[in-house]
């Protein structure tokens, strides 16, 4: 996965990484220019209530407000599996951080940046004290001087599939309506989840017809 905010990515990657909101909102930009790549934006400032992660380190958001943002997350889209961007040095702080607000580690896709020891995916070995296995890191480190200008990471094969397995969260069901016209008069009730019906207005019209029906319009009652 690479990432950037400037126009140097490689062609045809298979994963990009791009902001959502802060200084450099690119995120929609790398969508459009790479549209067959897995695409990862985040909120570096915790404004962005349905990024795909937030960015926790210096001059973004801390531990505790990474934690608050990934929490509003989960309840925006129970079940998705926000990704949480540190350091690795950071990553305890983040993880307890996040088991104060009731997020165990399990519930998000943990990104370390971890560069100097080439490729690969943080793990207690890589760093004393890490208590867990990251799901990607950021081992490429991009920019002005240095050899290269994007950051790249490696991903565990299932990180955007994780996220992809969750279902959004479901609208609401409209409530059944019923339609009653009765002395020439049109009367419209709702039917509460309980059963009880509850009146919303009337029109004139003719006959007398009772019906049933859901939202779209399929009737489950007539007479």
């Amino acid at each position: 996965m690479y990432d950037s905010v400037a126009d140097v990515i490689p062609a045809d990657p298979q994963a990009v990484l791009g902001y959502r909101d802060g200084n450099w909102p690119n995120y929609d930009t790398l969508c459009s220019r790479f549209p067959r790549a897995e695409h990862l934006g985040l909120t570096v400032n915790g404004s962005t209530a349905d990024a795909d992660g937030c960015d926790v380190e210096n001059g973004d958001l801390a531990p505790a407000s990474g934690a608050a943002w990934t929490l509003r997350r989960r309840q925006l889209t129970p079940g998705f599996p926000p990704v949480v961007y540190c350091q690795v040095s950071s990553v305890a702080a983040v993880l307890v951080a996040l088991a104060a607000v009731g997020v165990a580690r399990d519930d998000v896709r943990l990104l370390t940046a971890h560069y100097g020891r080439g490729e690969h995916i943080c793990s207690p070995a890589c760093w004393p004290g890490l208590p867990t296995t990251a799901d990607g890191t950021q081992w490429l480190e991009g920019g002005p001087g240095l050899p290269q200008a994007y950051d790249q990471s490696a991903l565990v094969d299932t990180f955007f599939a994780a996220a992809a397995a969750k279902p959004p969260l479901a609208p609401p069901e409209e409530p059944a309506v019923i339609n009653i016209i009765a002395h020439d008069r049109l009367h419209l009730f709702n039917v509460t989840p309980s059963g009880q019906l509850v009146w919303r207005a009337h029109a004139s019209g003719a006959g007398f017809q009772t019906s049933v029906s859901r939202p779209g319009g399929f009737p489950i009652f007539a007479a």
